[in-house]
């Protein structure tokens, strides 16, 4: 995927670099902000999300759901 590409994603579903970040789960998005300006390559699985995104096919749960704090969890289980 080429930056042009990302962006056309971002800009089509009206999403900021802070939106793609959390949609994708990418804590740093300066990660996301270089994918834009193709200072970084656009990893597989990202790459993936983003068409799926695009597509209208990435289940409404991953766009609309805040991400999980699981700081201080180490196995990643929230205890329910």
């Amino acid at each position: 995927m080429t930056p042009a590409d990302f962006n056309c994603i971002r800009h089509s579903q009206g999403l900021s670099i802070a939106q793609i970040a959390r949609i994708l789960r990418v804590a740093d998005r300066s990660t996301v902000h270089r994918w834009a300006t193709g200072e970084r390559n656009i990893s597989g699985p990202a790459s993936i999300l983003l068409e799926l995104l695009d597509r209208g096919e990435l289940p409404a749960r991953y766009v609309t759901a805040p991400p999980r704090d699981t700081r201080g969890d180490s196995d990643g289980d929230d205890g329910a």
